[in-house]
């Protein structure tokens, strides 16, 4: 077996199919059976789930909903297929094997939650330079080579991934169960690298990122619709949290598009048009800095993920985490309504996770945000 995680981050001690599974102790003799189930999955470009990591420690989300009386079984998923589930070729596609890290998945749920993920488009801009580096690239090298952030997303096979997704969402093709998306404030910090100073630097970044195939004349459509004005914040108005000096203006804008391209503006898109079709709907940004962190600027991916999981260390997690896994298990188990939280509509609102206040806003649309929408990806 070949693991091939994206970084040294999390120690991966077991194969890419495990999975761990937490259920309310006590139950009767088939009560089992008749209690919801919230599968988890951490794809992270499918190389680094890890069932052992304590941040995904189950117990915590089941001792809360049995606290709040909607008791659920609980299972976390380890999803690293990395380039094996989305091998392509004409062989494999005349076999009908494509995209085999999705096909799995197809029926399997009757609602979902989106942690800053969502139909994000292959990022290819052009096919000759990863021809030439692969072509001089030994494989038994591609293991160390990972950890430089390789990345697998699904291809374009005509089958079962015929188009681009946001010509999917557009058009109404995608599975219309129930759903809560959610971003962090500012995703495009994690994104977006430092030592951006100017628009020709943003470019070229944004241009070659691995991230993203938008083309040099729509960045630089992006940055005339972004506002690089330090009080503004993101582009999209989220925070007036001044960057320090060093980063200011031009990073700023740059990781405003950055989050854009990745999270926000899909995340904005999918509400949006699948809203059309189905009632509970739900969106909620993530602005709370993680326990180690103290300023707007590191609201960035993944800062939700110890409190929606509802980690007890350090205790400061425990009062928002429990507000955040109440509503997710709100969403999830009773199906119907989230009192207090406003679904997604044709004047669309966020729910806003704060430490001190919580509260709703309107979910705008920026010019920015709707031409991003519009770059087939």
């Amino acid at each position: 077996m070949i693991s091939l995680p994206m970084a040294r981050l999390t120690k991966l001690r077991e194969g890419c199919w495990n999975l761990n599974g937490v259920k309310p102790s006590g139950l009767e003799e088939g009560e089992e059976s008749k209690l919801p189930v919230l599968v988890s999955i951490y794809g992270d470009e499918w190389v680094q789930d890890a069932t052992s990591d304590p941040r995904y420690n189950l117990s915590y989300t089941v001792e809360q909903s049995i606290l709040t009386k909607k008791p659920v079984i609980e299972i976390f998923l380890d999803y690293r297929m990395t380039a094996f589930g989305f091998i392509y070729s004409k062989e494999v596609a005349a076999s009908q094997n494509t995209n085999l890290g999705f096909r799995d998945q197809c029926g399997f749920f009757r609602a979902a939650i989106m942690e800053s993920g969502n139909s994000v488009g292959t990022p290819l801009n052009g096919m000759d330079r990863y021809q030439k580096c692969l072509c001089q690239v030994p494989f038994a090298r591609s293991p160390s080579l990972t950890y430089q952030g390789l990345q697998c997303f699904h291809i374009i096979d005509n089958l079962f991934v015929p188009w681009y997704s946001q010509q999917s969402i557009f058009q109404g093709r995608f599975a219309r169960i129930l759903i809560l998306l959610m971003s962090d404030s500012n995703e495009g910090v994690g994104f977006g690298p430092s030592g951006v100073n100017n628009d020709s630097q943003a470019v070229n970044q944004l241009t070659h990122s691995k991230r993203w195939v938008a083309n040099t004349a729509q960045i630089e459509e992006m940055l005339n619709l972004c506002s690089n004005i330090s009080i503004m914040g993101s582009s999209y108005g989220w925070s007036n949290t001044i960057f320090p000096p060093k980063l200011e203006l031009e990073y700023k804008q740059h990781t405003g598009i950055a989050g854009d391209l990745c999270m926000f503006a899909l995340r904005r898109l999918l509400a949006q048009q699948i809203s059309r079709y189905r009632e509970n709907v739900y969106s909620y940004r993530w602005n709370a800095p993680n326990y180690n962190a103290t300023s707007t600027i590191r609201i960035y991916n993944f800062s939700e993920r110890p409190y929606v999981f509802g980690n007890t260390d350090p205790t400061t997690l425990i009062p928002l985490g429990n507000s955040a896994e109440d509503f997710q298990l709100s969403h999830l188990v009773s199906l119907p309504g989230i009192a207090q939280w406003p679904k997604y509509s044709a004047q669309p609102k966020d729910f806003v996770f704060r430490k001190n206040r919580s509260y709703v806003e309107d979910d705008t649309d920026i010019k920015g945000v709707k031409y991003v929408n519009f770059v087939a990806r």
